[in-house]
């Protein structure tokens, strides 16, 4: 209606001289501002007409993502989605579609993912566009798929592993398929994670840790240390990333023999050489978590450099077992 105007403020005006403003009339000059990129105004209207007390339907939230989305307007679009969040509407999933394509052109793929789990949107649709939006951008794919990983939702996991499979050059990608095998691995999906490490050919050191950490972190220690074992014989070198990944699970499930082969490997390598303090924090927390508080006390007292973290491994067991004669005082300079 107000786009016929002429201009923003001639629609501005003959807006003001309707006396009782229903929902139409404040769509019309709401979206008229969205059209002329005029987003302060844009968003002033979409504010008084709140305080008159009209509410928003869905067809002008609709319209204000896709005008924030076409403009890069990033601040709107933010605030917009808190007004969204704030009032708890129960707008269909045709606007969290439009949330999700909203972020993906801004770039931030995190929220877009955020928001495609939490409605749990799984129509064809809204992975579409979601997909669309990081389909080639190998960093965006990884992203998304941590996201899966640290929320266990293995079957929207899943569904992106499909379109991925699809679009094969993103498949080629090994950056991305070790995500993969991370997140097959922390939603305990280990025939995934093992069949998708088994298509890497060369298998550099990302995926044997990603596949390593995938059987450490579900409790399969003999197949941990059989694929750790199987990586030396195969010319690859483990890493810090490697051997602090068995120390922390192996300390976490209390399998003290498993890490002292660990152990053993690090004083054979030198490793401990050139990452001391982080290697030997880990052997500290392995045993300490495992009972052997003798032991991490050894070897804690053999560091010659310990940081806040090494103190804090050690804290436990001192406040547990009051078995290590060290002052509280030289744990409160290093915290």
């Amino acid at each position: 209606m107000y786009s016929n105007c002429g201009s923003a403020e001639d629609a501005k005006v003959s807006f003001d001289e309707v006396v009782e403003k229903d929902l139409y009339s404040w769509t019309s000059i709401i979206v008229n501002y969205a059209r002329l990129g005029r987003f302060c105004e844009c968003f002033e209207m979409f504010t008084e007409m709140q305080a008159d007390g009209v509410h928003p339907d869905g067809m002008v939230i609709g319209c204000l993502i896709s005008r924030f989305a076409n403009s890069m307007n990033v601040g709107e679009g933010k605030a917009l989605h808190r007004y969204i969040l704030r009032r708890k509407y129960g707008f269909n999933q045709n606007v969290n579609s439009l949330l999700i394509s909203m972020y993906c052109k801004f770039g931030l793929v995190n929220i877009a993912g955020k928001i495609l789990f939490a409605g749990g949107d799984d129509r064809e649709e809204s992975w579409n566009i979601m997909f669309r939006g990081i389909e080639s951008n190998s960093s965006s794919l990884m992203s998304v798929i941590l996201s899966c990983s640290r929320l266990g939702v293995i079957h929207f996991g899943q569904s992106l592993h499909c379109r991925i499979v699809k679009q094969q050059r993103s498949f080629e990608n090994v950056s991305v398929v070790n995500s993969l095998i991370n997140m097959y691995g922390r939603c305990a999906n280990l025939n995934k994670a093992q069949k998708l490490f088994d298509q890497i050919d060369p298998k550099d050191i990302s995926a044997w840790n990603s596949l390593i950490s995938a059987y450490a972190g579900n409790g399969k220690f003999f197949e941990a240390i059989t694929f750790f074992d199987k990586m030396i014989s195969q010319g690859s070198k483990p890493n810090v990333v490697t051997i602090v990944t068995l120390l922390s699970t192996y300390a976490r499930f209390a399998s003290v023999e498993n890490g002292r082969k660990i152990r053993e490997y690090i004083k054979q390598t030198g490793l401990l050489f050139t990452h001391e303090v982080l290697l030997a924090t880990a052997i500290v927390d392995m045993y300490a978590k495992c009972g052997e508080i003798d032991m991490a006390r050894e070897i804690f007292d053999s560091m010659a450099e310990k940081d806040a973290v090494s103190w804090n491994v050690m804290r436990p067991s001192l406040s547990f077992c009051r078995c290590l004669h060290i002052p509280m005082v030289e744990f409160g300079a290093l915290c």
